[in-house]
Order: structure tokens, then C-alpha cells, then sequence
């Protein structure tokens, strides 16, 4: 627990500093949620591998693509060869992997972008890196199969992906008012 403890508080340090350092244009979040008509967030979809999380990140990044929005799928598997091919594949090195994915999630939520990305067999503490990492844009949390976090951990629990999903998870991120809806 204590090394847990220990890397929340260098992740919140390391945001605190990365916000007052960060160079910002003049165009504020709201300017781009205004020309987007919607608010940059990550969409993190979780569960175990085989669970049909990456075909309904795809369907959803396609669905909103198709319906104007900003919106970019990163899939795991162009990290590992691209991004992330100085990393191995587990240990200290999946600390390091999620922390990239945050950081990069940030810079889709600072463009104004609905970031999706999908994680095999995360737990409490990776979620919560992810979020602090993402900040001060918000993250969308779907798990798919076995919810193996705290109470009330995801915005969304899937047993699977069927139809409905696809459905279910654009209303999410409507009601999280994320998308803008104007109506003449």
C-alpha cells in the first residue's frame, strides 16, 4: 500500500508541475468545445483479454466519427510497435506504458479530441494513474466482464458486448454531456 501511496503522490506532483509548465495557446477548452460541440475526454474501456473490448471502441470511434465528432481510437497494439517498442511487456515497463497512455490522452483532451483506448486486466491504482494522468480532462470509464474494481468504480459495466453496447455507451457520454447537441 504504501508504494501505491508513493506513486500517487509523484503522479499528482508530476501533473501539478506538467499543468504550470505546460505551454498553452490562446484557445481555451471552452473555444474548442464551442467548434466542436463537445468536450475533450478519454473513453478507457477495461476487461479481460477476449472480452470484444476493442471491436466496441472501434464501432464507437466510427459511430461518432460518422456523426462529425473529433474522436481517435488508439489501439494497444500501435503503441507496442510504435510509441512504445523501447518497452517490454509487463513489470516496471507497464508502469511506464499506462503513464505514456496517459500522457497522450492529455494531449487528445487539450486538442478537444474524444480519445478511446481499450486496457487488458487493469487494476485500482492503474486506473486511477490513468485518471490523475488525463487531467484536467476527464475520463470515461466502460469495463466489459468481470468488474474486478472497487464500488462504483466504472461509469459503465457491460457483461459483454452485444448491439446494445454501442448504444448504451454513446448515451453515457451524452448524459455525461461531453457531446453538444444543437437543435435548430
Amino acid at each position: 500500500m504504501a508504494a501505491q501511496s508513493v506513486t500517487n503522490s509523484l503522479t499528482e506532483r508530476h501533473v501539478r508541475q506538467r499543468e504550470i509548465a505546460w505551454d498553452r495557446s490562446p484557445i481555451t477548452p471552452g473555444m474548442r468545445g464551442g467548434r466542436y460541440n463537445q468536450k475533450g475526454t478519454m473513453v478507457l474501456i477495461t476487461g479481460a483479454p477476449g472480452t470484444g473490448k476493442g471491436a466496441l471502441a472501434k464501432a464507437l470511434e466510427e459511430y461518432l466519427f460518422n456523426h462529425g465528432r473529433m474522436v481517435y481510437y488508439l489501439g494497444l497494439a500501435n503503441t507496442i510497435v510504435g510509441l512504445d517498442a523501447d518497452l517490454s511487456a509487463g513489470g516496471a515497463d507497464r508502469t511506464e506504458y499506462l503513464r505514456r497512455l496517459g500522457e497522450i490522452a492529455h494531449m487528445f483532451g487539450d486538442a478537444g479530441a474524444i480519445f478511446i483506448t481499450v486496457a487488458s486486466d487493469l487494476d485500482d491504482h492503474e486506473l486511477e494513474l490513468l485518471s490523475a494522468l488525463n487531467r484536467p480532462n476527464e475520463l470515461i470509464h466502460v469495463n466489459v466482464g468481470e468488474n474486478r474494481f472497487s464500488a462504483g468504480k466504472p461509469d459503465m459495466q457491460l457483461d459483454s458486448v452485444d448491439p446494445s453496447a454501442l448504444r448504451a455507451v454513446h448515451e453515457l457520454i451524452q448524459t455525461r454531456s461531453y457531446l453538444t447537441e444543437y437543435f435548430l
